[in-house]
């Protein structure tokens, strides 16, 4: 089969997929329930999601549980499309991995600034475990940084974690804001080593376009979080900036670098491409960012050319839809207002 005809399949696997998403009425019906067990049986019953609840006790499930079901059957699509990849590109369908590894430590780190490390447990499917360097079940039961990096020592994050350890105490962990760029932009560096390989001139270019967008969002991200909330760790954060320009040149970002405050730093972006995203101080960092990633790869996922920019945008898609689901429980466990619950949904058209 022909590299064309491959991806023309894939494109045609991956949209007839995506054409199960929720929708925003689902998303509003999610928002209004009031317990977890209604609102898995609600995603039992919903041809996108259902199959990850098939044969669960749903009577009284418990939050993590309910995560992990919904976690493990996002892998598994990943596992779905894999055989459409010609041989060439599979290398790029690794990185999947290589975010769910990033993804699952950031979550570990989040639960243990909080003291609530007991809680993390993760177990991915059994082939896509085999692709990962994580020992998720020694990560399940770590308790302290040690445990960490004991954890994921054989993977690419392994030694940025290392390098932070003599600043802490037995029992601390790192700034997360600190250990997030850090480890994002050891991905970063991973993924960018990958696409430099890549044959084809015209596919090596789509995919630095979208590595480009990465670095932009990350850039916009390290500056706004160091203004508003570090201001004293700026010399250490700046120095994570990615040295990668797409629409966010050069002068624009020590622009933003300069700026006195926050507020300054939405005015240069007001100027930017990204300037119709921030229409005002007040909008939602995390948020925003996700929606220009997830419009990016919407109109990747229905590009008139195949490619493998098609199933790696439908993976991310799946990502965002899997947050917003996981911000539906977290908002139905604490009995959040439903207007609230909805104003955390990314995309959702």
């Amino acid at each position: 089969m022909g590299r064309l005809q491959r991806y023309g399949a894939a494109a045609a696997k991956v949209r007839a997929l995506w054409g199960l998403r929720l929708r925003p009425e689902d998303y509003r019906r999610m928002a209004a329930m009031r317990t977890l067990p209604e609102l898995a049986v609600f995603l039992r019953a919903h041809p996108r999601w259902g199959r990850a609840l098939e044969g669960v006790d749903l009577s009284a499930i418990h939050r993590f549980e309910l995560e992990e079901h919904l976690r493990r059957h996002r892998l598994e699509e990943h596992l779905r499309v894999y055989p459409y990849l010609s041989r060439e590109d599979q290398e790029l369908l690794d990185f999947p991995v290589l975010e769910m590894e990033l993804s699952q430590i950031m979550r570990y780190l989040r639960l243990a600034r909080m003291g609530r490390a007991e809680e993390y447990s993760f177990t991915p499917p059994p082939r896509l475990a085999r692709r990962s360097y994580v020992n998720f079940a020694a990560l399940s039961a770590a308790s302290t940084y040690d445990g960490l990096i004991q954890a994921v020592s054989g993977t690419k994050f392994a030694e940025v974690l290392r390098g932070l350890k003599p600043q802490l105490a037995d029992r601390e962990f790192p700034d997360f804001a600190q250990m997030e760029t850090a480890l994002f932009n050891v991905y970063f560096r991973e993924l960018y080593a990958v696409t430099v390989r890549q044959r084809d001139d015209g596919m090596r270019r789509r995919l630095l376009e979208s590595m480009g967008l990465q670095a932009d969002l990350m850039n916009i991200a390290v500056i706004l979080r160091v203004k508003r909330y570090y201001p004293e760790m700026e010399g250490l954060l700046l120095s994570y900036l990615l040295p990668v320009h797409h629409h966010l040149k050069p002068p624009v970002l020590q622009r933003m670098y300069a700026a006195q405050d926050a507020s300054a730093v939405f005015e240069v972006l007001r100027g930017t491409w990204y300037g119709p995203y921030f229409p005002a101080d007040g909008v939602s960092l995390e948020r925003t960012l996700a929606q220009i990633r997830y419009d990016h790869s919407l109109r990747g996922l229905h590009e008139p050319l195949p490619s493998v920019v098609t199933p790696l945008s439908f993976l991310h898609l799946t990502g965002v839809e899997l947050s917003n689901v996981i911000h539906m429980i977290e908002c139905v466990r604490y009995n959040i207002p439903q207007e609230e619950v909805l104003s955390y949904v990314v995309g959702g058209e």
